[in-house]
């Protein structure tokens, strides 16, 4: 049986994980019940002003994924870690489970199509990176890299090409070797590790990960296309896989 964890580096934000645990069990887990999952979660023991939860009750809705194939590991961190410290702890424990995958997710973001792993899981190796595909409510993310050149069609799923390497977390899927290697580069040259930056902008400088193409994962329907690089959404919205909105139209989001 194929098996996936799912990393979430989360903060007191009970508004952010009640609507992405909602969208996980119905997308992820319930979508997959032939694939095993663990959701490694790492909560940050820090809440911004006007947001709702406890560390208990963020714990509590994480916990509520847990059934036949799908378990649930929490790390609680007095001290907040910051997204980089988290994301990187979240790879070593990665690294100590028996699993085969691993997916990041924000902990703000919402899945609105199924992602069945099945159709395309067996191709995520070391000469790729596979990419869910992702937007904000007004721009993809995919923008501008993304191209009109299928890598490979399944029955819900239509895989594009990118005309070059970048890296966004959300919705990445990395296999053991290709993490054990970021984890290696990371500790042979601390200059490549800064807690102030940005961990994508950490891990896309990494030379093991710019060594690889990345694909775009999308969500196939009819209108599922690429066109011209001067439209706004050059993949259309639907036919991405996650959304990252909620904090950002809040006050109390990353843009207060």
């Amino acid at each position: 049986m194929t098996t996936i964890a799912i990393m979430i580096p989360a903060i007191i934000d009970q508004e952010c994980a009640d609507a992405l645990i909602d969208h996980m069990r119905k997308n992820i887990v319930v979508a997959n019940p032939d694939i095993t999952f663990k959701f490694l979660v790492n909560v940050d023991d820090y809440r911004r002003k006007g947001c709702l939860g406890t560390v208990e009750t963020i714990c509590d809705s994480y916990s509520s994924l847990k059934q036949s194939n799908c378990t649930v590991d929490i790390v609680i961190n007095g001290k907040p870690l910051g997204l980089t410290v988290a994301s990187r702890e979240l790879f070593k424990r990665f690294l100590e489970t028996d699993f085969e995958y691993l997916v990041f997710f924000d902990d703000d973001c919402v899945i609105i199509n199924p992602v069945y792993f099945n159709e395309f899981i067996n191709m995520v190796n070391e000469d790729y990176t596979f990419h869910l595909a992702f937007a904000y409510d007004n721009i993809s993310v995919e923008n501008p890299f993304i191209t009109n050149d299928v890598y490979l069609e399944g029955q819900t799923v239509r895989i594009f090409k990118n005309s070059r390497v970048f890296c966004t977390e959300n919705g990445t899927i990395f296999t053991k070797n290709m993490v054990r290697k970021i984890i290696n580069e990371y500790t042979t040259d601390e200059r490549k590790f800064n807690t102030s930056f940005n961990p994508e902008d950490v891990i896309g400088a990494l030379d093991c990960y710019k060594c690889r193409p990345v694909l775009t994962v999308a969500f196939k329907n009819n209108k599922c296309v690429v066109v011209d690089l001067k439209q706004p959404w050059r993949l259309p919205k639907e036919n991405h896989f996650i959304v990252d909105s909620i904090r950002h139209y809040r006050k109390v989001g990353w843009n207060k």
